[in-house]
């Protein structure tokens, strides 16, 4: 738009615009991580078990499951190691807990649906554990280096 340089109204229009900009960036970034989609499947079809078939252990696991990666996601911003543990912790039981049954011939689409999960959830909080102890040895080995 056109307006004169310095003027209040383009300084506001311009400032404004970053601040939204900022703000819609963040809440993308978040929203945006393996941990928070993998937690909204979890509650999703923790819900939707119980309501098609009144499966009270659905919505117990889903709720459980999705609260825990959820918590991971909002950890990534404060402590990405606790992130991953608890990312990777909660993936290892899914898979744990799904994958006999998937093998034993259900071949059914929810337990095969949540072992895929547990095993992205296995994959992306592993490669972030692996970052984080690699970051760590490399601080640790600097401070050795400098006394």
């Amino acid at each position: 738009s056109a307006c004169l340089v310095g003027s209040e109204m383009c300084i506001r229009d311009r400032v404004s615009t970053q601040s939204t900009g900022v703000l819609t960036e963040k809440i993308l970034d978040a929203a945006l991580t393996p941990y928070n989609s993998m937690g909204i499947l979890m509650l999703g079809g923790g819900v939707m078990g119980y309501l098609r078939r009144r499966s009270i252990i659905s919505l117990i696991a889903g709720g459980t499951f999705g609260v825990a990666f959820l918590w991971s996601n909002y950890l990534l911003k404060r402590n990405r190691l606790k992130a991953h543990t608890l990312g990777a912790g909660a993936s290892a039981i899914m898979v744990a807990a799904m994958l006999p049954r998937y093998l034993i011939g259900t071949n059914k689409l929810i337990p095969g649906t949540v072992l895929a999960i547990g095993m992205v959830g296995l994959g992306y909080s592993g490669m972030g554990l692996w970052r984080e102890y690699r970051a760590l040895n490399v601080e640790g080995s600097e401070n050795a280096n400098q006394q």
